[in-house]
């Protein structure tokens, strides 16, 4: 739930920046998409891909 969170604020602050033309509006935009890359960054680090579950009734 983490990871979505971040990507969706990484895609709204993005789009923000596309539109936006006051510079301190802009600048605080930046530094938030820093931080939420950052933090993905660190969430998908934590969260390494886990491994297929094995299927039930198997004898391998």
């Amino acid at each position: 739930m983490k990871k979505y969170i971040a990507r969706e604020n990484i895609k709204r602050f993005r789009q923000q920046l596309e539109t936006c033309a006051d510079e301190r509006q802009r600048a605080t935009l930046t530094q938030l998409l820093a931080q939420e890359e950052a933090l993905l960054a660190e969430i998908e680090a934590e969260s390494p891909i886990s491994p297929e579950p094995p299927t039930h009734g198997s004898t391998n």
